[in-house]
């Protein structure tokens, strides 16, 4: 064998030659995007990465979880087990900033960022976004649901990318609908995002552009379609469960349509400028409008720029008038359900737009100079104040995020703490019993500390996030016999208040003149059971 045949056979078969080239291969901006995700959810995160806080649910599928089909996600409990059977959150964590690593790294492409420093904030912006921050509290399914994010993203980039890639994308979409619907939204979206840049560029025909928007419908529709088929199939044992409306998903009133369509626009008002999360700074919604203002500012010099025709132009209003809805358009989809922050991760796409729209002045502009890159004498001063205004949002957006997601951390922290205290001098009290014995059932009754005057942390009240329990949620929550065995060991099987057997308790008459605990005689042991009455 010569030496060129050696070279040959050592390239083809030696794996660090081949994904050096495979590397070398993906844009700078992408791989920066990637790396930087990657880094970022570790620095919002790691608070909830090394620690167990778990919420009413996380509690339950502590040690596995097998449950989705009945709610329409027929793919979940096999995409649950890429971590494991139980809830660990480093390994969870890890998986999921992967995945989000990857998800940001194809938002970045599709949405045509090539500044460096535009793909890290936007990287940023993806990783710290408080829907990211309700998904962990749900550890046990946080990695498969950015798993299903990562598909909805392959599945816009596809669409948008080849020319057959629609199919690739109504596959990759299709799965994803199967673990989590709500991911919908960010395919919708993202198509839109990228119709709405390839037109602004000016690159290709009108009727290019509409052609290419039907194949990104036949796309969304063909993914639906196969979707609810595979739902057919995998429940005809089954019933689907009305779970936030999911049962209906996909079947809308007419009648309703206004208000549906008035509730997705209204919602973007809500969440940036009435700041119901309470996740922004109070001063950033002047912020926003300022960045509205320069968007509008650098799309119409783009517009003028490029000489958009009035074809062009309609197409290019009807489209942004329609990027808004498509990332929420979970409001249309599940017309009587409630609509929660996890569901409108589509939502952060308004801000990744501003950014993208500035990368794209900033390469038309480097496209009319005679240099390769176009200098600062060459930017007007309102222009990039413009700029300047956008990329200052988003950092400070990030940075408030960041903050707000730690925050959220620290209250299901303390929370936890709160509840395994008050646990503790439970199961003391229920141990001092008269007549207890370790193999009698405990019997929960009533709603706990629903009595008293003054919450333990009053401060943390307003950091209302989907997800997060206080102490009083976890310890009336249906799980709260599943935390007793299994964080507080108590070797004694546990019926919450939502039990049959504690609701057949509720109208025995001597637990009718029971006081609520912690009052002496709010324990007693009857019929072999230790009766607890929490509260009224």
């Amino acid at each position: 064998m010569n030496k060129n045949a050696r070279a040959l056979h050592r390239t083809f078969y030696d794996p660090e030659i081949i994904l050096n080239r495979c590397i070398k291969k993906v844009p700078k901006q992408i791989r920066v995007s990637f790396v930087f995700t990657f880094i970022f959810a570790f620095v919002v995160h790691m608070y909830m990465f090394t620690n167990k806080f778990p919420n009413h649910d996380d509690i339950g599928h502590l040690f596995g979880s097998e449950y989705g089909a009945a709610s329409g996600r027929w793919l979940l409990p096999y995409v649950l087990k890429i971590h494991g059977t139980f809830s660990m959150p480093w390994v969870i964590g890890t998986l999921s900033a992967l995945f989000l690593a990857v998800s940001a790294a194809i938002i970045v492409a599709v949405m045509r960022i090539k500044r460096p420093s535009t793909a890290i904030i936007a990287s940023a912006l993806l990783v710290s976004f408080p829907a990211v921050t309700a998904t962990f509290t749900y550890m046990f399914s946080a990695d498969a649901y950015f798993f299903a994010l990562l598909l909805a993203c392959l599945a816009a980039f596809f669409t948008d990318r080849y020319r057959y890639g629609f199919l690739v994308g109504i596959a990759a979409l299709t799965l994803s609908l199967g673990i989590y619907q709500s991911y919908f939204c960010v395919t919708s979206v993202l198509l839109l995002g990228a119709l709405v840049l390839r037109t602004i560029e000016c690159k290709e025909t009108a009727k290019s552009i509409m052609l290419r928007a039907a194949k990104c419908l036949v796309s969304l529709a063909g993914a639906l379609f196969f979707y609810f088929i595979i739902v057919k199939l995998t429940t005809r044992d089954i019933e689907l469960v009305d779970y936030m409306g999911i049962s209906d998903m996909g079947s809308i009133e007419l009648s309703k349509l206004p208000k549906l369509l008035h509730d997705a626009y209204w919602y973007y008002y809500q969440f940036f400028i009435q700041n119901n999360t309470m996740a922004h700074f109070s001063f950033l919604k002047y912020a926003f409008i300022l960045t509205a203002a320069a968007t509008v500012y650098l799309g119409i010099l783009l517009i003028k720029k490029n000489r958009l025709d009035r074809n062009r132009i309609f197409i290019l209003i009807l489209f942004v008038i329609l990027y808004p809805l498509a990332g929420d358009i979970i409001f249309l989809m599940v017309p009587d359900g409630t609509v929660h922050i996890l569901m409108v991760y589509g939502i952060v796409c308004i801000l990744i737009a501003p950014l993208a729209l500035s990368d794209t002045y900033y390469a038309a502009l480097s496209c009319s100079s005679t240099d390769t890159k176009a200098s600062p004498k060459q930017i007007p001063y309102l222009d990039a104040a413009c700029c300047w205004v956008i990329m200052l949002t988003m950092v400070l957006a990030v940075y408030g995020y960041a903050v707000f997601s730690n925050e959220v951390y620290l209250k299901m922290d303390l929370s936890y703490k709160q509840a395994y205290s008050y646990s503790t001098r439970l199961i003391g009290a229920i141990e001092s019993t008269e007549g207890y014995d370790i193999n009698m059932p405990i019997v929960l009754l009533g709603d706990a500390v629903c009595g008293i005057s003054y919450e333990p942390t009053p401060e943390l009240d307003r950091l209302e996030l989907t997800g997060v329990a206080d102490m009083k949620a976890l310890v009336n929550s249906y799980t709260y016999g599943y935390f007793l065995r299994r964080f507080l060991g108590v070797p004694n099987i546990v019926y919450a208040n939502q039990s049959d057997i504690a609701k057949a308790y509720l109208e025995n008459e001597e637990v009718i003149r029971m006081p609520d605990y912690p009052t002496d005689g709010s324990i007693k042991v009857l019929d072999e059971y230790i009766v607890v009455k929490l509260g009224g």
